[in-house]
């Protein structure tokens, strides 16, 4: 039984490039990779409205340039592996053995890749 139907003719999907961060996904706590890692990119859209915060660091030139791949790494990569309970968790454990982990993440990456 089919729920959703398939559309006549599909719009075509360009694939997108692997952009190739400093780090692969390490499987660290998914909601803070961006403070593990100490990396702070903010959105145009929302520099103004963070202006008067001090705690904000504005990328540098070099850092700009790795904004797509650092995404790319945390919401595409860190996303599947927090599906696949590959994440640590935020106190620090883990639900799955280090091992198991390891060999699942390197598997991520050559199917994606």
């Amino acid at each position: 039984m089919d729920l959703l139907p398939c559309p006549t003719s599909p719009i075509p999907v360009d694939s997108e490039p692997y952009l190739p961060w400093a780090e692969k996904w390490d499987g660290g706590p998914f909601l803070s990779f961006d403070e593990c890692k100490e990396v702070a990119y903010v959105p145009k859209l929302l520099q103004q409205q963070l202006s008067d915060i001090q705690e904000v660091r504005w990328p540098t030139i070099d850092e700009a340039r790795n904004i797509g791949a650092f995404y790319q790494t945390w919401f595409f990569f860190g996303l599947l592996a927090e599906f696949y309970s590959l994440n640590q968790m935020e106190d620090g454990t883990l639900l799955r053995n280090e091992t198991e982990i390891s060999g699942e993440l390197d598997s991520l990456y050559d199917r994606s890749v």
